[in-house]
């Protein structure tokens, strides 16, 4: 099974380990800890789990949202004519993805994101641009 769970942050206490990645990202930077889950909650934030190997986001895929890794890491790897994937970097905890391909108004990612290892937080870029606009 590639991806194992989804869970609403609103319905869980945060666990130690991803309270810090959350807290080291720089989207949350001075966010007093009391604060850090009901805003995740009103930005409608999902924690995501994935074996090793999932692949949270496809090249040419729909981007819905923004990632933030919690534990583990992503590849961000694009693929030629041939098949062959070429990682173009790694991103480790507290780091984000797909707010780049956001903040250009890109409907569709240039780029796959293969999960390393575990958990990150889902946030759907619907809450980006109406707290943007707001």
């Amino acid at each position: 099974m590639i991806e194992n769970m989804t869970e609403s942050i609103g319905n869980m206490a945060i666990a130690r380990a991803h309270r810090t990645a959350l807290r080291e990202c720089p989207l949350f930077n001075g966010i007093p800890d009391g604060e850090l889950a009901s805003l995740l909650d009103c930005l409608g934030a999902k924690i995501r789990r994935f074996d090793r190997g999932g692949i949270p986001l496809t090249e040419g895929e729909s981007l819905r949202a923004v990632g933030i890794v919690l534990s583990g890491g992503v590849e961000v790897a694009r693929e030629d004519a041939a098949g062959n994937r070429h990682i173009i970097g790694r991103i480790g905890p507290s780091g984000l993805f797909g707010e780049t391909i956001v903040c250009a108004g890109e409907k569709r990612s240039p780029v796959t994101i293969f999960q390393i290892n575990q958990a990150i937080v889902r946030i759907e870029t619907s809450y980006f641009i109406s707290a943007a606009v707001n």
